[in-house]
């Protein structure tokens, strides 16, 4: 026999099934994957205290993110970047919190933040008699949710489920940074948003710490992220 009549010693030539591949192939054939990620949107939550009322006393505050977009324009990541302040804020028994709650649309498509739940800590109540909590529509939720809070802990809100968060529009970030109190959206950076308010009434003297969280129960689609 010559050389090219001898068998390959450990593959078998011409075996390849291209329509069920397997990775663990023999040495005579090799793969690469190539993925197209397709356009998602890709929301992403951010809530700060605005205001506290205390008695009659009014005191507002500017913790409003600051948005790096870096990531999103040059590849090196799926989220921007949001910077402001998270130092707890000193308060008494009796005042009225007004948290601010915007949801921007990182991603490349238009997107709805359909519910957005409030999980509400020992310590707070929805202030009772609140234009805001009245705007916005926030009710206590009905069942248990999928993160553990029982109905009673939880507060909801649809108020823009049938409002389009527009897609992140990078040739934008040089524009003034917007907002309009009667559609409720803006835009910082090219990152669009739908902002929202909510007031708690602090119901303790203990000396603690309050941690409220917000977090989009649902959307219209798939999150990125």
């Amino acid at each position: 026999n010559t050389d090219k009549d001898k068998l390959d010693r450990d593959s078998q030539p011409g075996n390849v099934i291209i329509n069920n591949y397997d990775k663990n192939q023999q040495d005579d054939d090799d793969y690469e994957d190539l993925v197209l990620p397709g356009e998602a949107m890709d929301l992403a939550l951010r809530k700060f205290i605005t205001r506290i009322k205390s008695g009659t006393e009014v005191k507002k505050y500017d913790r409003v993110p600051k948005v790096d977009i870096t990531p999103l324009k040059d590849g090196t990541g799926t989220t921007a970047k949001y910077e402001h302040s998270k130092d707890p804020i000193v308060v008494s028994k009796g005042d009225i919190v007004r948290y601010t709650i915007r949801v921007y649309n990182e991603g490349k498509i238009n997107g709805y933040a359909t519910e957005i739940t409030d999980y509400l800590p020992e310590g707070l109540k929805l202030a009772e008699n609140s234009e805001i909590n009245t705007k916005y529509g926030w009710k206590k939720r009905t069942s248990t949710s999928t993160s553990g809070w029982t109905a009673n802990e939880g507060l909801v809100t649809e108020y823009f489920k049938d409002t389009v968060i527009p897609a992140f529009d990078a040739s934008k970030k040089n524009d003034t940074p917007s907002f309009s109190e009667q559609t409720g959206i803006g835009m910082d950076m090219g990152v669009s948003y739908v902002e929202l308010k909510i007031e708690f009434k602090v119901t303790t003297d203990e000396a603690k710490v309050i941690k409220n969280i917000a977090e989009i129960t649902k959307d219209d689609g798939d999150d990125n992220d």
